[in-house]
This record gives C-alpha cells, structure tokens and sequence, in this order.
C-alpha cells in the first residue's frame, strides 16, 4: 500500500492486488485500520482516491469497508480497455 500525494491536502492510494487476497485480508484491514489511516489523518489529507477493477468484487468491497465512496466508473482505462472504479474518502474541513 502506498499513497502518492497530488496536492498538500490529497493524495492516490495504490495497492497491488493478489488472487491470494482471501489468505492476506484480515491482516490487511487491521493493518489499514491501525497504520495507515491514522497516519493519513495526522498527514492532514482531506481526500484520498483509489480505483479498483471494476470485476473485482472482493477488491471493490473490501475497499467499502475502509470507508470510501464511490465516485464513478472509469470507462476503458485498463490496459485491456477494462473498467474501473474510482473511490474516495473525503473528511472535508
């Protein structure tokens, strides 16, 4: 997991996902909930975007239990011409 800033207040989440992922997301969320998150209110970010496959269904939920919104659908972005979902969290001040 890795946030890349766009401005002072906003940043991209990245994340490589992995067919293993039901192995790795327990581990994951506690440690999205217990370092990441904290670390990104501390940094000040009012909004954080990420996209997700949009035939990921897993990826797309998980990132719904972390608390982002869904903004849209990316039409043909994908290297393929896939779809995605973009998401942000916002904590406008």
């Amino acid at each position: 997991v890795s946030l890349t800033a766009e401005t002072p207040r906003s940043a991209q989440a990245t994340m490589i996902a992995t067919y293993e992922f039901d192995k790795i997301g327990k581990s994951l969320t506690r440690y999205m909930i217990q370092k990441i998150l904290p670390s990104v209110i501390d940094r000040g970010l009012t909004r954080i975007e990420a996209r997700c496959w949009s035939g990921h269904e897993c990826a797309r939920r998980w990132m719904e239990r972390l608390g982002p919104k869904q903004e849209a659908v990316i039409r043909g972005s994908g290297a393929n011409c896939e779809d995605f979902i973009q998401m942000a969290w916002t904590k406008c001040v």
